[in-house]
């Protein structure tokens, strides 16, 4: 039961999360590799990249992360026990993310429609 509540209200914020105006480009779950595992969902706008998650033990700024396309300087992917799709976002600032996203190919070529720069 706690499941099914939990992946309502993840549905429920991905589809109202990005802004006023925002045009919902594609959706993902993913979970946030930071402190453990954390799932969530990513969002990828025509502006910027989201994720979100609400679980309690995750840092705050991971639990509505906006990442503006600019401010993306790469993206790389890599399996983990050749079962798991990481994929690492390094910002400008110098700041990096990992993620899993199991729809890999899916993700990559979405985000770079939505980039101007192919970051790979």
């Amino acid at each position: 039961m706690m499941r099914l509540i939990v992946f309502i209200l993840t549905c429920y914020i991905v589809s109202e999360f990005g802004g006023v105006g925002q045009k919902m480009k594609k959706s993902f779950y993913a979970s946030a590799c930071i402190q453990g595992i954390h799932g969530g969902a990513i969002k990828l706008t025509d502006d910027a990249f989201y994720f979100v998650c609400q679980k309690i033990t995750i840092p705050n700024d991971y639990k509505m992360l906006k990442i503006p396309y600019e401010n993306i300087e790469l993206i790389s992917y890599h399996m983990f026990a050749l079962i798991f799709p990481i994929v690492k976002i390094k910002v400008k600032t110098g700041k990096k993310y990992k993620f899993v996203i199991f729809n890999k190919r899916k993700f990559q070529r979405c985000i770079n429609e939505l980039n101007d720069s192919d970051l790979r």
